[in-house]
């Protein structure tokens, strides 16, 4: 419905209410990424992201990455 309205949009979807009462097929949803908290099925609190490959190898670029406590700008 949106790529219709706007061809050139990002669909994210919020997955966090949906996910741990279901499958999710982000191929049948076509969305380019899409959220979701481990907490709400008994995880650890720390969020997950899906991002098509597409995209996250050629047209977005992480600001920072936080990987065991260093923070730094991927690619530095």
């Amino acid at each position: 419905m949106v790529r219709e309205k706007a061809k050139n949009a990002l669909v994210f979807v919020d997955s966090v209410h949906f996910a741990p009462h279901g499958l999710i097929d982000v191929r049948d949803l076509g969305c380019d990424f899409l959220a979701c908290s481990a907490y709400k099925f008994f995880g650890p609190h720390m969020g997950l992201l899906f991002g098509r490959s597409s995209l996250m190898k050629e047209k977005l670029r992480p600001y920072k990455v936080c990987l065991f406590g260093k923070v730094g700008v991927l690619g530095n």
